[in-house]
């Protein structure tokens, strides 16, 4: 009883080349990242400004606006808007909201304020 190689092998031969399927298993290194900042924004205690430094993170990662992060985000538009604006602060106000000298309300107030001279003044 002689036995071909493929029936030997215990497969059918195929005419397709041979695909190690790990390959198809294997995210794309930005959507591990985007998992992240989606995963990171939504936890607990989470400053404001860390908050916004995701959402303009995630928006440059997918080429995407601010209504679009807060759909994937499950906020409102005008929240993931309000975050973001606070980006606009100078370096000495950023650090006093960190230092916890500034509320957020009033945070975004100054960050209102366009040129960084005029956020400065008392």
């Amino acid at each position: 009883m002689s036995s071909s190689p493929a029936s030997a092998a215990g497969s059918p031969p195929s005419s397709r080349p041979h695909r190690d399927p790990r390959q198809y298993l294997r995210p794309h290194p930005r959507a591990g990242l985007e998992i992240q900042l989606v995963e990171n924004l939504q936890r607990e205690g989470l400053h404001e400004l860390e908050e916004a430094e995701g959402y303009e993170e995630l928006m440059k990662l997918k080429g995407i606006n601010a209504d679009q992060v807060a759909g994937m985000v499950g906020k409102s538009r005008s929240y993931v808007y309000a975050r973001t604006k606070l980006l606009a602060l100078c370096p000495e106000l950023r650090k006093a909201f960190y230092a916890g000298e500034l509320d957020a309300s009033t945070a975004l107030l100054l960050a209102r304020i366009p040129p960084h001279d005029l956020q400065r003044k008392p």
